[in-house]
C-alpha cells in the first residue's frame, strides 16, 4: 500500500495522482529521482534508495522526476 504522507515528504502532490490510472496506482511503485550520474540514477521510494542503470534504451531523467517502476525494476 502506498503511504501518501511519506510521498508528500519527497514532494508528491495531489496533481500527480490525478494523472495516474487506477492500474498504474496499484501495479507500480512510485519513485523520485534524487541523483543522476553518467551510468546510473538513484531513486527514492520512501522505504529505500534504489540504483537503476542508464542504458542506451533508457529515457532521459533528471533529479526531481517521478517514475513508475513495474515488478521488473522493484
Amino acid at each position: 500500500m502506498i503511504n501518501i504522507s511519506k510521498l508528500n515528504l519527497i514532494g508528491w502532490q495531489p496533481f500527480f495522482q490525478q494523472q495516474l490510472t487506477m492500474e498504474e496506482w496499484s501495479d507500480t511503485t512510485l519513485v523520485r529521482v534524487i541523483e543522476q550520474h553518467r551510468n546510473q540514477i538513484v531513486v527514492d521510494n520512501t522505504e529505500q534508495l534504489l540504483t537503476l542503470p542508464i542504458t542506451v534504451t533508457t529515457s532521459e531523467y533528471v533529479v526531481g522526476d517521478w517514475l513508475l517502476l513495474d515488478e521488473a525494476h522493484n
